[in-house]
């Protein structure tokens, strides 16, 4: 992913799922958002806060079961980009976790929030539907590069390619886990819990 973004007073927050998708390879919401993320070249500046960077590992490791080598390594390809990353400070993480809960949305949500009021920043990118919700009541806009035909494809892909959420997807880590180690004991935990689907 490259960018040659020329500073301009513009700016726009970035939230974590579109870098996450951005970063999946043949995921159906790739190519939209990574170019939302490069469509910024010579109009505005991104903004983001440090745990952006910190829940894209842990989800592109957790949830989609990407080596986290190659996580890093995109991870130091996204730094390279001319991101403002704000810091945090005790007035922002209090505020931030007072808005998590009135709002019912994520921690790094109601930082990526805290910050476009602060700031003054209009706009944030996300697909997440409660921190676009909590947008509203601060005349905050939202732009999601995620239409309704790219989401259904991404629930087929999602479908094909995930385990179902919960203990399924736990079992799935043990698996990947247990095959670097030793394939026959990982079959026997596949078979054993009837393809991630029954309990041990």
């Amino acid at each position: 992913m490259t960018c040659g973004c020329d500073f301009v007073n513009l700016k726009k927050i970035l939230d974590s799922n579109i870098l996450i998708y951005s970063i999946l390879e043949g995921h159906p919401a790739s190519e939209a958002c990574e170019q939302l993320i490069i469509s910024g070249e010579g109009k505005f500046n991104w903004v983001t806060s440090p745990i952006t960077y910190y829940e894209t590992f842990h989800i592109l490791i957790r949830v989609y079961g990407m080596e986290p080598s190659q996580v890093l390594n995109k991870i130091k390809e996204v730094m390279d980009l001319p991101f403002d990353i704000q810091p945090l400070d005790s007035r922002i993480i209090i505020t931030s976790l007072e808005k998590s809960i009135f709002h019912s949305i994520d921690m790094n949500d109601s930082v990526l929030l805290m910050m476009g009021i602060n700031l003054g920043i209009p706009i944030i990118a996300t697909d997440d539907r409660k921190l676009i919700k909590a947008c509203e009541n601060y005349g905050i806009t939202c732009e999601n590069p995620i239409t309704e035909t790219l989401r259904d494809e991404m629930r087929a892909w999602e479908s094909k390619n995930l385990p179902e959420k919960g203990m399924g997807r736990i079992y799935y880590r043990v698996y990947d886990w247990l095959i670097q180690k030793d394939m026959n004991l990982a079959e026997i935990f596949k078979n054993d819990t009837r393809n991630f689907t029954k309990l041990l």
